[in-house]
C-alpha cells in the first residue's frame, strides 16, 4: 500500500496491484528510491493511532489518557523501527538492492528521526513548539546541502 502511495504521490503509472496479510505487490513505472522505501519510513500503525489525540479532550481522565496515549503512540513506532530493523538486518529485500543496504539504512534512520520528532512536536503538548522544528528542519537542510556539495 505504501509503495503504490508513493507512486501517486510522485505521479508514477501504477500497475497490477495486490496486498495480503502477508505478502504485496504493485508494479510501477520507473520506481525511485523514495517509492521503493515508502514502506519502510512510513509507521502505518502509528499514523492509524495518531486520530486518537483528537479525541483525548473529550475524556474525563484527560492525564491518564494522555500517557496512555504517548504509549501507544511510543510503542507503535518501536515496532516499527523493530520490523525494519529486522527486515533489514535478517532479510534479503528486493528493496534495498537498488538504492544499496548502506544508503537504505542510513536514509531511513534519518526519516525515521525525522518522523518522531515530528510526531512529538504536533501531538504532545511538551513539544508544542512548531517553531523548534521548522528550525531544526531548516538546520538538518542546509547541513546536508554542504555535505553533497
Amino acid at each position: 500500500m505504501a509503495h503504490w502511495l508513493a507512486a501517486k504521490i510522485c505521479c508514477k503509472k501504477t500497475g497490477k496491484f495486490s496486498f495480503g496479510f502477508k505478502s504485496g505487490s504493485v508494479e510501477v513505472e520507473k520506481p525511485n528510491t523514495f517509492i521503493m522505501l515508502a514502506p519502510y519510513f512510513f509507521p502505518t500503525l502509528t499514523v492509524v493511532l495518531l486520530p486518537l489525540y483528537f479525541l483525548l479532550p473529550l475524556l474525563k481522565h484527560q492525564d491518564q489518557a494522555t500517557i496512555l496515549f504517548t504509549f501507544l503512540i511510543g510503542s507503535s513506532f518501536a515496532h516499527h523501527i523493530y520490523m525494519n530493523a529486522r527486515l533489514i538486518i535478517k532479510t534479503k529485500q528486493s528493496d534495498f538492492d537498488k538504492p544499496g543496504h548502506f544508503f537504505s539504512a542510513t536514509l531511513l534512520a534519518f526519516i525515521n528521526s525525522f518522523i518522531v520528532f515530528g510526531i512529538f512536536v504536533f501531538f504532545t503538548s511538551s513539544f508544542g513548539n512548531l517553531g523548534i522544528f521548522i528550525q531544526a528542519c531548516t538546520t538538518v537542510f542546509h547541513k546536508a546541502s554542504s555535505i553533497l556539495k
